[in-house]
């Protein structure tokens, strides 16, 4: 851990905070967002659209035509699956063989932070090195670069101490 942490903090993390952290870190990179939003609700829409299709050519009689495009509606589909498996998989990784939720502890002062995985490890960033700070009203979310970041849920912190990590991110400590 780091000297003389001003903010110490032992929590879970459940897998709605997970996502909504996950969702709100990804808003802050340009990249990620419109990833996100094309898996999202690009690919959904097409998928609907594609599936109209099929069936509209199965009841014209176009069977044929209707077989041929049978696949794409349901890769369309897949697409927005694979994001949800996919927070499915990274959420499992964080946890401990046989525990409910994830174990982690955050300590921070005004030069540096550290956030620690019960039984893997744990890393330290500076402040000055980080790119962004974000919340909801489920998470607090510290960009350490794109597409990477720390989710603490905003259950854990006080909202004394979510001003002060914005104030420590900002280099205003």
């Amino acid at each position: 851990m780091i000297n003389d942490p001003e903010i110490v903090i032992d929590y879970t993390i459940t897998f709605p905070e997970f996502v909504s952290g996950s969702k709100l870190g990804w808003r802050q990179s340009i990249f990620t967002l419109v990833f996100y939003v094309l898996a999202r609700y690009v690919a959904t829409a097409l998928a609907v659209l594609s599936s109209i299709l099929v069936i509209s050519s199965f009841s014209s009689g176009l069977h044929e035509a209707a077989w041929r495009l049978l696949p794409v509606p349901l890769l369309l589909f897949s697409i927005p699956l694979i994001l949800t498996f996919n927070w499915r998989a990274a959420y499992r990784r964080l946890k401990m063989p046989g525990s409910d939720a994830p174990q982690l502890s955050f300590a921070a002062n005004g030069q540096e932070f550290v956030r620690k995985i019960h039984g893997m490890g744990e890393l330290t960033w500076l402040w000055s090195a980080t790119q962004g700070f974000a919340q909801n009203k489920k998470a607090v979310v510290i960009v350490t670069r794109k597409g990477a970041f720390i989710i603490i849920p905003r259950r854990a912190l006080t909202e004394t101490q979510v001003e002060r990590l914005q104030a420590m991110q900002k280099g205003t400590a």
